[in-house]
Parts: C-alpha cells; structure tokens; sequence
C-alpha cells in the first residue's frame, strides 16, 4: 500500500477517536481498523457513499450497520485503490491480507476481530505496509 497513506491510517488508529468495533467496518458506534481507513478516504475525497444496511453478525444477532457504498464487512474498490493495496497479487487483499518477515500470511481483518487494539494494529500496518 502507499507508504503516506499507511503512516496516515496508523496515527488515525492511535489517536483515540475512534472506538473498535468487530464483524463489520462500522456498527454506527464503533469501527474495525478498515472501517477507519474508509472514513480516511471519505475525508480524501474519494466518492462512495454511506448507507444504512441490516447486518447478520455471527452469533445470530442483527441490527442497522454503515455500509460504504454497498460494502458492510470489507472496503469498497474505490478505497482499496486509494489506498494502494496490491489488489492484483491477491484476491482477498480487501481483508487487508499482508505478510511477515516470517513468510507466514494474516489479514488485518482477523487480526481486529481476534482483539488486536487498534494501537497494535498500526504497528502492523507500519512494519508491512509494503505487502499489504
């Protein structure tokens, strides 16, 4: 992804404003660390639109969540592109998908669903943003 857009989305995840939300990118309360990247786009100027949706979560429960432009769980095209994600080597880069020095792979995705802060996960997206 592009280097001043990784350093932009990092210091947004460490400032505080925002509170860390599972499952979906917005739950109108909080976001997972995508959801705070597509606001980041929103602010750049970047045309997608945000919409209410009805969103099924995984333990059975259901309620309205923000949806961009027609994506609930992961970042439309327009802000993946924006942001520089190497879509064309992989298929589910829109997870956020990267890999350590180890050659082992992870999403950013699951990294926020499994409890990572979001503090955590911009160290993350600092030290790999060059395979995210």
């Amino acid at each position: 992804m592009k280097p001043e857009i990784a350093e932009l989305w990092a210091t947004e995840l460490e400032s505080g404003r925002h509170e860390q939300t599972k499952e979906v990118l917005n739950d109108g309360t909080g976001k997972c660390c995508l959801g705070v990247l597509c606001e980041l786009a929103i602010q750049a100027g970047v045309p997608i639109g945000v919409y209410e949706v009805w969103h099924e979560f995984r333990d059975g429960s259901a309620s309205m969540v923000k949806a961009y432009d027609t994506e609930s769980t992961i970042p439309p095209m327009e802000v993946l592109k924006w942001a520089g994600f190497q879509l064309e080597r992989n298929l589910n880069q829109a997870n956020g998908t990267f890999t350590y020095d180890t050659g082992a792979r992870a999403n950013l995705a699951f990294l926020n669903a499994n409890g990572m802060t979001f503090t955590e996960i911009a160290a993350v997206i600092r030290k790999y943003h060059g395979s995210i």
